[in-house]
């Protein structure tokens, strides 16, 4: 007798959704044998996954962390697969190389990451130089975009005063001189004035510091 087709059973009956149902829920939790795994997988060769289906998948597997076990073997899966062809990677090449974005499109890339004031861990400097603002009681934001190119340490908006933690080797080499300086500049031109401290005044008298920026501003 041949196997029944589709959702028939051997007597040639239409299963139903119900029974389907409780097919699938006692299957659930059950290791498919080696047997049927390989019948699976060539059952499955060459076929393609229409877009709601490869959504199901990707929503079923959200939050879902694989195992170490699982993990070794995708591991050892890729191991053992065998090494693609020329052809292969050179599909692959075409397919995921770099793409040439017009100079529109990098200007407004470039416009959009310089507005974005990127998570950064402070340094011990301008953690220093944040208490001591703070303990006098100044209005100040940190890292916010000026100019179109530059993100400051402190920026008193009020008063149109920067304030810029130096560390002492950093901004002693020659390219950070230079940079300090268009950005000193550049700030100037646009109406600023900027205070700079280097790292050894902040570390041997923050308070002093402190008061300079209090001086400014009162």
């Amino acid at each position: 007798m041949s196997a029944p087709l589709g959702n028939q059973n051997a007597s040639g009956s239409t299963r139903s959704l119900e029974w389907r149902e409780q097919a699938r829920q006692r299957r659930l939790g059950v290791p498919h044998s080696p047997v049927v795994r390989e019948k699976i997988r060539l059952a499955n060769l060459g076929r393609r996954q229409s877009p709601e289906s490869k959504e199901k998948n990707r929503l079923a597997h959200l939050g879902r962390v694989p195992s170490l076990e699982a993990r070794e073997k995708n591991r050892q899966a890729q191991l053992q697969r065998p090494p693609r062809s020329p052809e292969t990677l050179e599909k692959l090449r075409a397919n995921h190389g770099p793409k040439a974005h017009s100079l529109e499109t990098r200007e407004k890339v470039r416009r959009a990451r310089i507005h974005r004031v990127f998570p950064k861990k402070l340094t011990s400097i301008e953690l220093a130089l944040r208490e001591e603002f703070g303990r006098r009681g100044l209005a100040f934001e940190m890292h916010r975009p000026l100019f179109g190119q530059f993100q400051p340490d402190f920026v008193f908006d009020q008063e149109r005063l920067i304030v810029q933690a130096d560390g002492d080797y950093w901004h002693n080499l020659p390219g950070a001189l230079e940079r300090d300086a268009i950005f000193n500049e550049t700030a100037r031109a646009n109406g600023w004035h900027v205070l700079r401290f280097w790292e050894s005044e902040i570390k041997k008298d923050v308070t002093s510091c402190g008061q300079a920026v209090a001086d400014f501003l009162s």
